[in-house]
């Protein structure tokens, strides 16, 4: 799998992301030239993959910042809907698959991801994270777009096992009901060492799964 990021990750990167918020309210017409510098360098390298053979799924980075409560709606159809579309449209062409990466409330735009023809969508975090159950998630999305992820890392952090196993049930029964669906972590832990209850939520995760999953 393949990582890129859209333009808008860049151009949120480049500004910061408070200085972000506050250009796309004051200066908008700069936030646009920086995307639009982003997208054609973006298209072009992505298209330099394909034709050279590396086609596969590639996981599209930076919706994100344009999810609420940061920005509405109706931004996220300004910019990421149009840019992200082009690169998944390449990708299809050639054959590839995109998966698109969003933290945070999807909710209120997940029709935006399924105009823009994604394959499949992760965390798909649940709430207090997240504003949406994978039931939710599904309806809205059909049975064709892959559902990846709904397990949270704090889970594996501060959880009990048996909160652990109910969390991978659920998920696995909501998920997969109705279309394709991969269990998986929201993120992984980054401490060094992983402290010993983090080590036993984390076996004990993977055991669940496949306990569930088949």
């Amino acid at each position: 799998m393949g990582d890129l990021p859209d333009a808008l990750c860049l151009t949120v990167e480049r500004l910061g992301f408070t200085r972000f918020l506050t250009m796309y309210i004051d200066h908008p017409e700069v936030v646009f030239k920086l995307m639009d510098f982003f997208q054609e360098r973006i298209y072009r390298f992505l298209e330099h993959l394909l034709k050279n053979g590396a086609v596969t799924l590639y996981r599209i980075v930076g919706p994100e910042y344009a999810t609420p409560p940061y920005l509405r709606p109706e931004a996220f159809d300004t910019l990421v809907t149009p840019y992200d579309r082009e690169l998944i449209d390449l990708l299809h062409r050639y054959g590839g698959h995109a998966r698109l990466h969003s933290h945070g409330k999807i909710g209120q735009v997940l029709a935006s991801f399924l105009k823009m023809g994604i394959d499949a969508t992760d965390p798909v975090e649940p709430p207090p994270d997240g504003d949406v159950m994978l039931k939710e998630a599904r309806a809205i999305l059909g049975d064709k777009v892959t559902l990846i992820g709904n397990i949270e890392e704090r889970l594996l952090h501060r959880g009990k096992k048996e909160e652990v196993e109910r969390a991978v049930r659920t998920a696995i029964e909501e998920g997969a009901s109705g279309g394709p669906f991969i269990l998986c972590p929201t993120a992984m832990p980054l401490t060094t060492p992983l402290d010993r209850n983090i080590q036993e939520n984390i076996i004990h995760y993977i055991d669940c799964g496949i306990k569930y999953g088949t």
